[in-house]
């Protein structure tokens, strides 16, 4: 099958204008498994954010948010025990197949920008969702402080190029988002874990919490 870009990059960033593109569909419709996640989600970094939500705790209501494929999301239901465990994604198709491949998890198609976030959760979780959502960040992290149980968290996996291009009059860089967390939301930084993975830059492993 003919691809229409070249790089899974392309699919939501136009890296000549550095302008969001956000054709996730189109992405998941070109190719099988995007960024190879079913192979990532045993990487070291996925490990050690595993270890970081669910060490001694135990949660009764799980969603994740940009689930993709679900690989991960059937690492959080399995490290959890089971219990209640949703998934969110933008693509009609990468939910079409989660649902076929991991039927104990409920997928749902919901755009984390205007779409509603149903029912209240003690643990959600935004794994390598941020460039994705920065034009209406602010108003994503209102919803999901709605959508937090009081003693809930936020599971936040993300990477930040050594080099950002994108998004810096928005959030730059880990520092950047650690002030965004503290001036412009309800939330607090209560763990944070920083760490490498196979491109340059870091990986951001954090906890949230609320202000209360």
């Amino acid at each position: 099958m003919m691809k229409k870009y070249k790089t899974c990059t392309d699919y939501w960033l136009d890296t000549h204008n550095m302008t969001f593109r956000g054709e996730f569909e189109e992405m998941y419709t070109d190719i099988g498994d995007p960024w190879d996640c079913s192979k990532a989600s045993n990487a070291l970094n996925n490990k050690l954010f595993l270890e970081i939500l669910f060490y001694e705790r135990k949660y009764r209501r799980i969603l994740d948010v940009g689930c993709g494929l679900g690989s991960m999301t059937y690492k959080y239901f399995c490290r959890n025990g089971g219990g209640s465990v949703t998934g969110y994604d933008i693509s009609p198709t990468a939910i079409s197949k989660a649902s076929k491949v991991f039927p104990e998890i409920k997928f749902f198609v919901k755009n984390i920008l205007n779409d509603k976030i149903e029912g209240r959760y003690d643990l959600i979780i935004l794994s390598e969702l941020l460039w994705y959502i920065l034009d209406g960040v602010k108003d994503v992290f209102l919803r999901l402080y709605d959508a937090l149980l009081k003693n809930g968290v936020i599971g936040i996996h993300q990477f930040f190029p050594k080099e950002q291009r994108f998004g810096n009059e928005i959030i730059d860089g880990i520092g950047g988002f650690e002030k965004f967390i503290m001036k412009d939301t309800g939330f607090l930084v209560k763990e944070k874990f920083l760490c490498y993975g196979d491109y340059e830059g870091l990986i951001l492993l954090a906890l949230l919490t609320k202000n209360q």
